[in-house]
């Protein structure tokens, strides 16, 4: 009798045991399956995803992470996130505060600045935004963090392409009134502070109505074209050449006293006499410029003042014969 109790209990503790087993084998096949859809979810987003436990050691990077940062997840599994994750702030090139010591903290998301770059394994750098928020258990502990930031680069591009386009004028792609101002009032304030000089050359089209009305406006800009080429070829990469309006353009020139501006614009003005410019139809014209030269602080302690004195200076070459650079008095 008491052997067939044992051989119920046995046979008890077997089936118990047996579906324990086919319990944990399905529990198993779970797990599984959702490993494998994490994985395929982590390879499918188009964003780079960096998980790392409470103490900051990295857990897994996804392919988009593993690109951008240079490091596989299986060599960056257990590096703390800031050996792996490199960020910078781009305007500075000063780290970023550590963001897991931010996240862990606040335990709340937090966003990085839009000026972040991404320094990859292999040194290079890349623009991205980031983000990173604190992952919970059931109760609520933070077990972990996960970063999600993708490559601006593009972005950036675009931005800075609206920005160029912002300042330069359409036709001859030097800077644009607005920006010459802003460029002028900047040297300015530098020449002040620090005791520099630097010189303006405002340029003028000669006759440049009549080819208007002779040649038509598409040759017109033709022409505004060619003296915007001649001018940016002869000065040096420091200076700043803008379309000041109409036929009229300006040169600031940093650290360049009058006597060395005029040389400087009179070779703009050989260049541009000496090369005459031959159109599709076969037609030529010779171009000439008039220059006024004005220099800080002998001429201006103010834009206003060095432009007035430039222009003056311009109105002076222009009454006395044209094709001619005078400097202010």
């Amino acid at each position: 009798m008491a052997d067939e109790k044992e051989f119920e209990e046995l046979s008890r503790l077997n089936n118990e045991l047996v579906n324990l087993q086919r319990e944990l084998a399905r529990s198993n096949a779970e797990i599984a399956r959702q490993r494998e859809w994490f994985r395929v979810v982590l390879a499918s987003i188009g964003d780079a995803v960096i998980a790392t436990d409470h103490q900051g050691k990295i857990l897994l990077l996804n392919p988009v992470a593993e690109q951008l940062t240079g490091w596989r997840s299986s060599e960056a599994a257990g590096k703390l996130l800031h050996e792996v994750f490199v960020i910078r702030n781009s305007t500075n090139g000063q780290p970023h505060p550590d963001m897991i010591a931010r996240v862990l903290t606040s335990g709340t998301s937090c966003v990085l600045d839009d000026d972040t770059i991404l320094v990859a394994r292999d040194g290079s750098t890349i623009p991205i935004d980031d983000s990173g928020a604190p992952i919970r258990d059931t109760t609520g502990r933070i077990i972990g963090c996960v970063f999600v930031f993708r490559d601006i680069s593009r972005r950036k591009q675009m931005e800075e392409r609206l920005r160029e386009l912002a300042v330069r004028d359409g036709l001859t792609n030097l800077y644009n009134h607005r920006e010459f101002y802003r460029i002028c009032h900047d040297e300015g304030e530098r020449a002040r502070r620090y005791n520099c000089i630097f010189s303006l050359l405002m340029l003028d089209i000669d006759f440049f109505k009549r080819i208007n009305d002779t040649l038509g406006h598409l040759r017109g800009d033709d022409v505004l074209r060619f003296v915007a080429e001649k001018i940016t070829a002869n000065i040096r990469g420091t200076d700043r050449a803008a379309r000041y309006g109409g036929e009229e353009f300006a040169v600031i020139m940093p650290s360049v006293e009058g006597s060395a501006a005029v040389r400087v614009a009179e070779r703009i003005r050989e260049k541009i006499a000496g090369e005459p410019l031959h159109f599709e139809s076969g037609t030529t014209l010779s171009v000439t410029v008039s220059i006024g030269v004005a220099s800080f602080p002998e001429h201006g302690r103010t834009e206003q003042e060095l432009v007035a004195a430039a222009d003056a200076a311009l109105y002076r070459a222009k009454e006395g014969g044209r094709n001619r650079v005078c400097l202010a008095t």
